[in-house]
C-alpha cells in the first residue's frame, strides 16, 4: 500500500502550490516512491489511488477519499491536470485554475509571467475621439462616432440630429421635416416644402391660405402680390436705403418667413424682422438678419396675420438677399405627447410626464403608481400589482413594492 505522506513537506516547485492546512505556505507534501509505504498523517486514512504513473502525483486523504491538493500558482494555469506556464504576452497574478489573460495592447510579458511590462495602450470607445493612448473627449452634440480607435468625430448629416454627447449614432428627423447638418436637437428638425407642423415633427400635408405682400423704398419689389398662399422676398439694395415688406394675411393664418442666402454687409447692413399687431404697428422684433450666416435659414413666424422685413442699409457696400414666404391656415396645434402654443413650437413632454389631448395645454407628470420612461408620451404606465412609484417616475425601476408586499 503506498501513502501520501502529509508530514513531510518540500520546497514548492515553480507552478504549484499546497493549500492544505498541514504544510507551510509555499510547500507541498512530498510525493510517495514507489514501493515506498509511508504512514498517513494522523485522523486522514491512507490513499491507495495514488500510483508512480499519476501526473502530479499530489494527493491527500479526507474523509477516506483521494483529492488532488494543487492548485495552479501564479503565472500558471490548469490544462487536463497539470498546470502549464502562461504563454508568452499572458499573464495571471491569482492562484486558481482561471485561464491566463492577454495583456493589454502597448505591453508584452515572457512565458510564465506575473504581469506584463510597458504602459497600457488606451483605445478610444465609441462616442469618444482622441490619440491611442488618450486622452479621450467625447463627441459633441451634433456629432457621433460608431467605433472604437483614434478617428475623430463625424457630423450629423442633413436631416439628423444628435441631442447628447458621447452619442454613437444620429436620430433621424420625422417624416417630411429635415435639419440642417450638425444639428444638436429634434427642433433643429422644420417642415419640408409643402408640408407644415411644429419643430421637431410631427410634418403633415399644409393647407395654405391666401395673402397680400406690399413693399416700399428703393428696393425690388417683384415679391409683391395679392392671392398667393406663398411666395419670394428678394432684392439688390443701393446704399442708405430703408426698404420694407408686409405680408398680411388673416389673423388666424400663420406667416412663415425663411431667408435663404444672404450677403449683408455685416452689421451696417441688416433686416429686422418684426410681428405687427396692425399694418402700421410693427413693433414686436423677432429677429435681425446679416451678413451671410445670422438668420439664415431661420424660421420667422406671426399669428397676428401681418409680418415685416424692414431692409437698412448706410452709405458703404451694397449686397442682396433672397427670402421665401408662406401662410399656413389654421395654425398647427401640438400633438397629444407634446406642449406649445399653436402654431409652434411644440417640445415633447419629458420622461416623466405625459400629454393625452391635443392643443397648447402644458403637459402632466405621471401620478403616484405610473411611470413615463419615453419623451413625447401621451399617457403613463401603470406599476405591476402590489408595487409603487414616486409622482413623475420616468422608469419601470422605481416602481418598488408596497406595504404588505414582497419581491417574487
Amino acid at each position: 500500500m503506498k501513502h501520501v505522506r502529509f508530514n513531510i513537506c518540500i520546497t514548492i516547485s515553480l507552478y504549484t502550490i499546497q493549500v492544505s492546512a498541514q504544510c507551510a505556505a509555499g510547500t507541498y507534501p512530498g510525493v510517495c516512491e514507489s514501493n515506498t509505504e509511508f504512514e498517513a498523517w494522523p485522523g486522514y486514512g491512507g490513499c491507495e489511488t495514488y500510483g508512480p504513473d499519476t501526473s502530479n502525483g499530489v494527493y491527500c486523504v479526507e474523509d477516506g477519499a483521494c483529492l488532488e491538493c494543487c492548485e495552479c500558482f501564479h503565472a500558471c494555469t490548469i490544462s487536463l491536470g497539470p498546470c502549464v506556464p502562461c504563454a508568452a504576452n499572458t499573464y495571471k497574478t491569482n492562484v486558481g485554475d482561471e485561464a491566463c489573460t492577454a495583456c493589454p495592447e502597448g505591453t508584452t510579458s515572457t512565458v510564465g509571467s506575473i504581469g506584463c511590462d510597458g504602459a497600457p495602450v488606451t483605445i478610444c470607445n465609441a462616442g469618444y475621439t482622441g490619440p491611442d493612448g488618450g486622452p479621450c473627449t467625447p463627441c459633441g452634440a451634433g456629432s457621433y462616432k460608431t467605433a472604437t480607435g483614434d478617428a475623430g468625430c463625424t457630423a450629423c448629416a442633413a436631416g439628423t440630429y444628435s441631442v447628447s454627447v458621447a452619442a454613437t449614432t444620429c436620430e433621424a428627423c420625422s417624416a417630411n421635416s429635415s435639419s440642417p447638418s450638425a444639428s444638436s436637437a429634434r427642433t433643429a428638425c422644420t417642415c419640408k416644402a409643402g408640408f407644415g407642423g411644429v419643430m421637431g415633427g410631427p410634418c403633415s400635408p399644409a393647407t395654405y391660405c391666401s395673402a397680400t405682400v406690399t413693399c416700399s423704398g428703393p428696393c425690388s419689389c417683384a415679391g409683391a402680390s395679392t392671392g398667393m398662399s406663398s411666395g419670394e422676398i428678394s432684392s439688390a439694395y443701393p446704399n442708405n436705403a430703408v426698404c420694407v415688406w408686409l405680408v398680411s394675411t388673416s389673423s388666424s393664418n400663420n406667416i412663415l418667413l425663411k431667408f435663404s442666402s444672404l450677403a449683408l454687409e455685416l452689421y451696417n447692413d441688416y433686416i429686422a424682422v418684426d410681428i405687427c399687431t396692425s399694418p402700421s404697428n410693427c413693433d414686436i422684433s423677432i429677429g435681425t438678419v446679416t451678413g451671410t450666416t445670422i438668420g439664415l435659414n431661420t424660421y420667422y413666424t406671426s399669428q397676428t396675420g401681418h409680418l415685416q422685413a424692414k431692409l437698412i442699409s448706410d452709405e458703404s457696400v451694397v449686397g442682396s438677399f433672397v427670402s421665401s414666404w408662406s401662410v399656413v391656415c389654421p395654425p398647427p396645434k401640438c400633438d397629444a405627447g407634446s406642449t406649445g402654443p399653436d402654431g409652434g413650437p411644440c417640445l415633447a413632454c419629458s420622461v416623466g410626464g405625459y400629454k393625452d389631448v391635443a392643443g397648447s395645454a402644458a403637459c402632466t407628470i405621471c401620478a403616484a403608481g405610473k411611470y413615463s420612461p419615453t419623451e413625447g408620451a401621451s399617457n403613463c404606465l401603470a406599476c405591476p400589482g402590489g408595487t409603487i412609484s414616486p409622482a413623475g417616475s420616468s422608469a419601470a425601476a422605481s416602481c418598488v413594492c408596497g406595504v404588505g408586499y414582497q419581491p417574487v
